[in-house]
């Protein structure tokens, strides 16, 4: 059993903790781009802290388009927490850095970036790529909730709606 010698030293110890047991007194903010603690890397990709390690869940994880549902589920299946509020959403960037616009929607209708379509939905990896993701896949019958953990798992990024897609990716 753990203890604490006050109440101070209990919410310090539990904002360091991302698993702690307790119920949160606060609406969670999954318009972040990554759980708290996770550091965000760009284009959606987030990495887990050092100290984290949870049997079934990668290090290296993709959220962008993620739905607040989706959110919720890797939350309590990977024993994350997403931040309270907006004032959590990021380190300001250094200067000189170049900020790309938010994306805000995805075009899930056309193939990922880098890949090329071959076919009615079936869009083949491109060259040098290796590992199980490497295979040309038809995406066609997929939800946009089944592209989104595809893109997670395999670390592949749609387009942002607007953006300029080469004409081989439609």
């Amino acid at each position: 059993e753990v203890s604490f010698e006050d109440e101070h030293t209990k919410r310090d110890f539990a904002e360091r903790c991302t698993s702690w047991p307790c119920k949160i007194q606060c609406s969670h903010n999954l318009e972040t781009k990554c759980p708290t603690d996770w550091t965000e890397i760009g284009d959606g990709y987030c990495v887990a802290p050092d100290y984290y390690k949870v049997s079934g869940c990668r290090e290296l994880q993709n959220f962008r388009g993620w739905t607040a549902d989706m959110r919720s589920d890797f939350a309590a299946r990977c024993l994350v927490a997403w931040p309270c509020s907006s004032a959590d959403q990021g380190a300001p960037q250094p200067n000189g850095a170049v900020v790309q616009a938010e994306c805000t929607q995805l075009e899930l209708s056309v193939c990922p970036r880098a890949w090329t379509l071959v076919d009615d939905g079936v869009c083949s990896p491109p060259r040098g790529l290796r590992g199980p993701c490497a295979v040309p896949t038809d995406f066609g019958e997929m939800s946009s909730q089944e592209k989104l953990v595809w893109a997670s798992k395999c670390l592949a990024t749609w387009p942002c709606v607007g953006e300029a897609i080469p004409s081989s990716t439609v």
